[in-house]
């Protein structure tokens, strides 16, 4: 057996190995290299970076979670130069509508001084949650707090919650989101 006898022994064209071979080669070159230019050529406008909104509850932002959520948007921002972070503590009181409207305005144009878009939003401890409303159903979904365009559901003052838009037929969220409910010791 020899080393070249491996590339004879199969049913594909010199051609197509060669190709193979090639783009394997190119894949592991940018998995372990860092090329800047590659960097900037598919990167969003660097004058508008992404925003991570972290909605935290109040009755836990203090202490050990404060520190590890203060922590976590540090190194989110040294590890992802494109992203900048925004802590809201959120009341166990504030009206699920608000805080959509907070989202929608981090969406849109985030503090009037600096262009950025809300790409993210993590969601950590006891944050009120919306209510929506379908034809077949009634529940809870974070949905009204990452989709801003085009929205599947709709606050009614009338009802009290959010209700299904019955003209968006293509709906979807425009950012990513992430819920977390850390263990703070308590028995609830």
């Amino acid at each position: 057996w020899k080393v070249g006898d491996m590339f004879r022994a199969h049913p594909y064209a010199s051609w197509q190995m060669s190709v193979a071979t090639f783009l394997l080669v190119v894949f592991f070159v940018t998995q372990t290299i860092s090329l800047p230019f590659l960097n900037n050529a598919f990167a969003d406008a660097p004058d508008r970076p992404n925003l991570l909104s972290i909605l935290v509850s109040d009755l836990i932002f203090k202490g050990a979670i404060e520190t590890a959520v203060v922590n976590y948007a540090k190194n989110v921002e040294k590890t992802n130069p494109d992203i900048r972070t925004l802590i809201v503590p959120i009341t166990l009181t504030t009206k699920p509508q608000e805080i959509a409207q907070i989202q929608q305005k981090l969406y849109y144009e985030w503090d009037g001084k600096t262009a950025a878009r809300l790409a993210y939003t993590l969601i950590v401890g006891d944050v009120p949650l919306p209510v929506v409303k379908s034809e077949e159903w009634i529940g809870v979904s974070v949905y009204p707090y990452v989709d801003f365009e085009d929205r599947k559901f709709r606050f009614d003052t009338k009802e009290g919650r959010f209700i299904l838009n019955e003209n968006n037929t293509q709906a979807m969220s425009e950012i990513g989101h992430g819920v977390l409910r850390p263990h703070t010791g308590d028995s609830t």
